[in-house]
């Protein structure tokens, strides 16, 4: 127990601002967590918000929408768009 690993891809972005990244890793693994998505799709959910989060500067400009992240959400190796 408490000892499985989950690992995901990250995404290419071109960043111009990290601030904020942690925080909206954060919430993307917490909402996937309350809407009981797997482990590892809840950590997917949050790496790619995190890295779209730092296209623009401040933290909070950036902030990606569902349809943002969708195209980047991956199950099996597949795109699920």
């Amino acid at each position: 127990m408490g000892r499985d690993r989950f690992t995901t891809d990250g995404v290419r972005v071109q960043p111009a601002d990290a601030v904020g990244a942690g925080d909206s890793f954060d919430a993307g693994f917490i909402v996937g967590l309350l809407l009981r998505f797997p482990l590892a799709d809840a950590l997917q959910r949050a790496a790619v918000r995190g890295a779209l989060s730092t296209r623009a500067h401040g933290g909070t400009t950036a902030q990606p929408n569902w349809d943002e992240v969708r195209p980047y959400i991956t199950r099996n190796g597949k795109r699920l768009t």
